[in-house]
């Protein structure tokens, strides 16, 4: 014998579920989605099948409209290969110069990067709004020199 409130336990979980997907980043929609649908078949007396198909293609048609949202935001994501930095203009943002680390941070098409120079420049004699050209890319920092313009 079925306890009867186990469907709308299932619906109140998974109405929970849904709502706290909403504010933690778990992707548990499908599995709320699941939950509702199936405390709802429980009060229609549908059979195990109906119940079994519904949620199983719930949960995996769910789970590939995730995979597909996340392969169109990789797609449109940020990254920009090493070689398309070579030779871009370089803003310089700011300039921190101490005693043991000296850097600079610059903007290069709208993102923020570590820069560093060649050991025959000093940073500090750079300011804000100086250009630089990006010569070099190791792993996260720009190697750049100063900027001339051709005459």
């Amino acid at each position: 014998m079925l306890i009867p409130n186990i469907p709308w336990i299932l619906i109140i979980i998974g109405l929970i579920t849904v709502v706290l997907d909403i504010h933690v980043i778990a992707f548990l929609t499908p599995i709320g989605i699941a939950l509702v649908s199936w405390g709802i078949l429980l009060l229609l007396n549908a059979p195990i099948e109906i119940i079994a198909l519904v949620i199983l293609t719930e949960i995996i048609g769910g789970y590939y409209e995730y995979l597909r949202f996340a392969q169109s935001i990789r797609a449109k994501s940020s990254f920009i290969p090493e070689q398309q930095l070579i030779g871009k203009l370089a803003k310089v943002i700011d300039v921190k110069c101490e005693k043991k680390d000296k850097y600079l941070i610059v903007e290069v098409d709208f993102e923020k990067w570590i820069a560093r120079m060649p050991d025959n420049y000093d940073i500090c004699q750079f300011k804000k709004g100086d250009k630089m050209t990006v010569v070099k890319v190791e792993g996260v920092k720009l190697i750049v020199i100063p900027f001339e313009e051709k005459k």
